[in-house]
Formats: C-alpha cells, structure tokens, sequence
C-alpha cells in the first residue's frame, strides 16, 4: 500500500479522472476503489495522511462533493456540480454544445402547452393566462404551473424555451382588446 503522500494524491486524482470531473466525493472514491482499483488505499488511509478528506482532494487539486454546488441540468435534466465551464443552468456538457436546444420530456411538453396557448390568445401568455386556461380545459393533459417552474425555472425562461421570447425581447402583458360585438367608445360617445 502507497504511504507516501504523493502517491495517495495520484490515487484520487486517478478517481477523479475516472469520473471525470475535477470534483471527488468520498462515495465516488470508495465506489472507484471497490470496482475499479482495489490497490487503492482507503478512505480512512488517506484521511489520516491529510486529516479530512476535505484537504485530501484540495491537496489534489480536486473539490469535494460535498463543498460543490450540485445543481440540475435545464437541458438534459442531469444532476452536476458547478464548475468553471458550466453555468448555472446547464452542465458542462449541454454548456459546451453549439445553440441546439436539448429538451427533456417535461421540458417539451411545457413548451407545446406553452406554443399552444400563445397561438391561441395571440400574444405572450402570462401565467395568469396559463391557470386560467388550465381551469377553463381541465381535460387537456397540460403540465401544472409548478411543473413548468420545476423544470424551467422560471416563466420567462420557459417562454425562452417555447421560442416565444427572447432574452432582449421584454415580455409585456397583453393590452385588453375589445370584443369585435361590444360597444366602443368613440365619436358617438361624444355629445
């Protein structure tokens, strides 16, 4: 067995290799350990060599998994830790990829419920809009308003995905249109 801090260091830099990632928590090292590299020292070895496991993977040039910020991919719905390329809404895989959207099952049909309303109303819909068309057609199989907050974040980003606004287009609530049968206000009002 390696005693010799150097070697541990090479040890947990060759999980983090393994995984991929610059970020190793002590579950994926004794996962990596059990399957893939029994030689491997332990967790208790290494601990005691750099007293937590927190200044092992620091020594190494590695995060910790439980210091890193794990976020949900918008994209591939994946579960990631933050790191330098991703953002903090993608992975650094989805990051990475040209403008292609990538839409998860939920994500898509959110963004058909979503076109399906805005070419009803013919304007941006709200998400007042959207409960009231959720309660007028209870029947249609649409998301709830707290699925579309779930998988997208926020309204405007779901809009963002639908293709229905754009990051430099504000999104305005509609003007109240007057019915084509009622009575407007105009030269006869005047007396």
């Amino acid at each position: 067995m390696p005693t010799n801090k150097q070697d541990l260091l090479q040890h947990l830099q060759a999980a983090a290799k393994h995984y991929g990632s610059s970020i190793l928590s002590r579950k994926q090292y004794i996962r990596y350990r059990l399957h893939y590299a029994a030689h491997a020292p332990t967790v208790q070895r290494i601990t005691r060599h750099f007293e937590s496991w927190h200044q092992a993977v620091s020594h190494a040039g590695l995060q910790d998994g439980f210091t890193a910020k794990r976020l949900r991919c918008l994209q591939c719905g994946q579960r990631y830790y933050l790191s330098s390329e991703g953002t903090d809404q993608h992975c650094d895989a989805c990051a990475a990829q040209p403008k292609i959207l990538l839409l998860n099952r939920s994500q898509e049909r959110i963004v058909q419920a979503l076109r399906m309303l805005h070419e009803s109303l013919g304007y941006v819909p709200t998400t007042s809009d959207y409960r009231t068309y959720l309660v007028a057609y209870p029947q249609a199989p649409l998301p709830s308003i707290s699925s579309v907050y779930r998988q997208c974040g926020t309204w405007t980003h779901a809009l963002q995905l639908a293709g229905i606004a754009s990051l430099e287009q504000p999104i305005n609530s509609p003007q109240p249109t007057p019915h084509p049968h009622s009575p407007t206000k105009g030269a006869d009002d005047h007396a």
